[in-house]
């Protein structure tokens, strides 16, 4: 008479079918870890490429047409917006990055967001000023009359825009935290940002184009980097 447990045989079937569960589960998420860093890296190359194209056009010099009509229509703006725009263009200073860093961490209950948007705004701050150098071009009232300086005297480097790159790169970074809503609003609020650069005269739309391009970039490296952290599951996907 057979007992309340499975004889050797049926163990041996459990067991077996078991390990091949597994097998399958772990293949499947393998497989689903390489295509979540395939597509952050065509993320980054594709933001790579924005950024070469622009900083080609902004070190010609000249500035085309569609740009300084696209310039004249944010920077003529009412002036009534000025203290809206400010505020919205806070989100893209160097220290509302230690900000979202903390605010993340602690609604997420998590390191790797605070990390994760702490690395991609340091590097991404570093870079904008490198590539400003390399660039050198310089802000709208070097070559436009009549601009309208909300704030600022107008003169130094443009392009990048570090308030535009630093606004994509947290948006970049934190992406997979977010619902659709919430995403959706960091992808207004950091377009607004962009805009506000351009309605205070201190910088070209090729300069918030290719800021927001580099942002991107760094903030897919970031990411990508961290699917080989223990913090990551095989999915790919933040824990």
């Amino acid at each position: 008479m057979s007992g309340p447990f499975p004889s050797g045989h049926g163990v041996e079937h459990t067991g077996a079918v078991l390990c091949i569960g597994g097998a399958l589960i772990s293949a499947d998420t393998q497989q689903q870890t390489w295509r979540a860093r395939w597509m952050l890296l065509a993320l980054c190359a594709g933001a790579l490429l924005v950024v070469a194209v622009t900083a080609g056009l902004a070190w010609r010099g000249d500035l085309p047409s569609w740009e300084i009509e696209l310039f004249r229509w944010v920077n003529d703006l009412p002036d009534e917006l000025r203290d809206a725009m400010w505020l919205f263009m806070q989100l893209g200073w160097i220290g509302a990055v230690a900000v979202v860093s903390v605010v993340a961490g602690v609604l997420t209950r998590k390191w790797i967001p605070a990390v994760s948007v702490a690395s991609a705004g340091l590097i991404t701050w570093l870079l904008a000023k490198e590539v400003k150098d390399a660039v050198e071009r310089a802000r709208p009232p070097a070559y436009l009359d009549d601009v309208n300086l909300h704030e600022g005297s107008g003169v130094g480097l443009g392009f990048p825009s570090g308030h535009a790159a630093l606004a994509a790169a947290m948006v970049t970074v934190l992406w997979p935290y977010c619902g659709r809503a919430l995403r959706v609003t960091a992808v207004v609020l950091a377009c607004v940002v962009a805009l506000a650069r351009v309605y205070f005269g201190v910088h070209l739309p090729l300069d918030v184009i290719g800021g927001a391009a580099l942002g991107i970039a760094v903030g897919a490296l970031v990411r990508l980097a961290l699917t080989w952290t223990p913090a990551y599951p095989a999915s790919g996907e933040p824990r």
